[in-house]
């Protein structure tokens, strides 16, 4: 028994050394002072983007840059970041080798000489306690923005300082990109679409899925006839935005299964409700919102601009919405409905590829209220071809590590084959429509 007993008590002290091991090395990587971190969201709003999307690519290269670094930036990282990024963790910016360690800021676009205070290793350190070294994390951030200003100051005086990017191989920015849509490149000016799971909700309405269509509905067994006013209904919010003030028809996308569960109450903005009555239907169906049980045709006057509020609300539970369609067209195709405007940006490439009339054009529409969508990058090319790798799209001259969908491509495009890529891409917005502003950084484009 006393043998058994020692076996125990070694056993356990074991346990606790290997969990004191652990635990050093955790917290090394996670400051035990700072305050908890916020949860971060692919959708963001505009008041978080700034800091979200900074993550910036610096200016300056070959060995000047990289002997600055060393002499500015670089101490304090392999002071304080050593035990992470010196191993394990990227990027790799507190390894011994400054070559190595600026590679690794630069190449991940953590430092912004256009805007040294949205810098990535500011803002990680400032706006979310990333493992502050003196438990004042604005301090240590200050720090950090200190050693990159004389980074940049000291390039400046060198005559290497500059751009926000690590290559020559940049365009110039994009209007803000509301100017840049196209009002006639959209179906209809007075015509918008949109799909129903983007809706904020309100219990019981929820969210479901019907063999791959995405609705908003109130389950079976949630109340029965509801008037507008009833606190217990279940509510789905919906905002859009119009370019013109009109009289407008809604339309939606339903399934009501039976005749205890098809209706909705319906109203924009604040307005009267409609009592809208959809009608049986055999799966999902286009139904034009009218009101009252006789079905009335109902019409909204919506004046132009954003934000406008379109409130789905319960009148009976099973009934599911799954899209609307809000048109002042009376010869709408609903099935045909984009929803979006559409723009085209063009930059001129002749100041990077020596004087030759190349443009890179790819096309963009608003695809949220958080981000954008990218699609069908392609060179109109002048009888030449041209090599393209690693294509970055940057948000007001900052690069998000998220929107990688082109920087694997690698290719040569010809006047048979202009396209880029094949694929679109879903961009975050940092300020929104009325201000972001887009450039191109390649890292290779080159006449073949």
């Amino acid at each position: 028994m006393t043998k058994l007993v020692a076996f125990i008590k070694s056993r356990k002290f074991m346990v606790i050394v290997c969990l004191g091991f652990l635990l050093g090395g955790y917290t090394h990587c996670v400051n035990p002072v700072a305050t908890p971190k916020k949860k971060e969201l692919a959708m963001t709003d505009n008041s978080q983007s700034n800091s979200n999307s900074s993550n910036n690519s610096g200016s300056g290269s070959g060995a000047d840059s990289v002997a600055i670094f060393a002499a500015t930036l670089h101490p304090i990282t392999q002071m304080r970041c050593i035990p992470c990024h010196n191993s394990f963790q990227q990027p790799l910016h507190a390894v011994t080798d400054p070559n190595q360690a600026h590679e690794a800021i630069m190449g991940s676009f953590k430092v912004n000489f256009d805007n040294v205070s949205s810098s990535r290793m500011v803002a990680k350190l400032r706006d979310e306690n990333h493992n502050c070294w003196t438990g004042d994390c604005n301090a240590d951030s200050v720090e950090i923005e200190n050693a990159i200003n004389d980074w940049k100051s000291q390039m400046e005086q060198q005559g290497g300082g500059g751009n926000n990017n690590t290559n020559s191989n940049t365009t110039s920015e994009s209007n803000y990109l509301a100017l840049e849509l196209d009002p006639n490149n959209a179906m209809d000016n007075g015509t918008i679409g949109f799909m129903t799971e983007g809706a904020t909700l309100v219990a019981p309405m929820v969210q479901g899925d019907d063999n791959g269509t995405t609705y908003i509905g109130v389950p079976n067994g949630n109340g029965g006839l509801l008037q507008n006013n009833n606190n217990a209904a279940g509510i789905g919010y919906l905002q859009f935005n119009l370019s013109a003030s009109d009289s407008y028809k809604i339309y939606g996308l339903v399934n009501s299964p039976t005749g205890s569960d098809d209706s909705f109450h319906i109203r924009v903005n604040q307005g009267a409700y409609a009592e809208w009555h959809t009608g049986v239907t055999s799966g999902y169906e286009w139904r034009e919102v009218t009101d009252t049980s006789a079905m009335n045709p109902t019409n909204f006057f919506i004046p132009a601009g954003n934000g406008h509020n379109l409130e789905v609300r319960q009148r009976e539970d099973g009934t599911k919405i799954a899209k609307v369609v809000i048109t002042n067209d009376p010869n709408v195709n609903l099935e045909d409905v984009s929803g979006a405007l559409i723009g085209t940006l063009t930059y001129d490439l002749s100041a990077i590829l020596g004087g030759v009339a190349v443009q890179f054009q790819i096309d963009f529409q608003e695809f949220d209220m958080y981000s954008y969508k990218f699609s069908n990058p392609r060179f109109v090319l002048n009888g030449r071809s041209v090599r393209v790798k690693n294509i970055q799209l940057l948000v007001n001259n900052s690069f998000n590590p998220q929107h990688s969908t082109y920087t694997i491509v690698d290719k040569v495009v010809s006047p048979a084959n202009p396209s880029a890529s094949d694929f679109s891409m879903i961009v975050l917005k940092d300020q929104g429509l009325q201000f972001d502003r887009i450039s191109f950084a390649f890292e290779t484009l080159e006449l073949q």
